[in-house]
């Protein structure tokens, strides 16, 4: 569900609250948690685990810059990532942002 605020539900509620209102949820778990939304496209820093890094080169860069192009969940935490260089989508946790809007 869409966690953001919107000014066509009353009292500007996110479509999230206005279903946990519908279904009776407790009043403290009706407020989304926004602490982890990030700017779509932004510049992402993910962690590339040790079995994906070049085994015999120990200064192996062990972050790769990128661009968050989703959600991996609900609660937030698993971002998805475009990888350019190996062309596909990685899940990651450990992941550093870059939403600064100039290039």
């Amino acid at each position: 569900l869409n966690l953001l605020p919107t000014s066509r539900n009353p009292d500007y509620k996110s479509p999230q609250q206005v279903v946990e209102e519908a279904l009776n949820m407790p009043q403290d778990l009706r407020k989304p948690n926004i602490k982890y939304l990030r700017s779509y496209y932004c510049i992402a820093y993910y962690y590339v685990k040790p079995a994906y890094r070049q085994a015999a080169d120990k200064f192996a860069p062990r972050a790769r810059k990128e661009r968050l192009i989703g959600y991996g969940d609900l609660s937030g935490r698993i971002y998805q990532i475009y990888d350019s260089e190996l062309k596909k989508i990685i899940r990651a946790g450990s992941v550093g942002f870059n939403e600064d809007p100039t290039p």
